[in-house]
């Protein structure tokens, strides 16, 4: 048996922006690839033709956003979490962020038994 050509069946550059490269690649739901790149966008692309779905950026999408995760074993939802501290859920059927969490976000000293601005006792 001999060695085959290797021949591409789809190629595409998912980012809008010049010099971007590519962080991650997961599963989502509806047959589609999410891409979270180093210009800070969230792209959907079909599994098939990996061709675009649609794209998300800034705001929806953490500034500096490094890393993307399957939040349910669907696709349904992702996670992104940039280095600006926010972490973002996202609703891969609605096309929006069902959560946004900013890590920091409060000053240790105004948390009180895990509620923020609780009230403030000291010894």
């Amino acid at each position: 048996m001999g060695v085959r050509p290797f021949r591409p069946i789809a190629t595409c550059s998912p980012s809008s922006a010049n010099d971007s490269y590519i962080y991650s690649i997961v599963p989502a739901s509806n047959n589609a690839l999410a891409i979270i790149s180093s210009s800070d966008e969230l792209v959907f692309l079909d599994r098939a033709g990996l061709t675009q779905i649609f794209s998300l950026s800034s705001p929806k999408v953490p500034t500096g956003v490094t890393c993307l995760q399957p939040g349910d074993q669907g696709g349904n939802v992702l996670l992104c979490a940039g280095r600006d501290g926010s972490v973002v859920a996202f609703d891969v059927r609605s096309q929006s962020n069902v959560s946004h969490v900013k890590l920091g976000m409060y000053p240790i000293n105004e948390i009180h038994q895990g509620q923020p601005g609780g009230d403030q006792t000291r010894s």
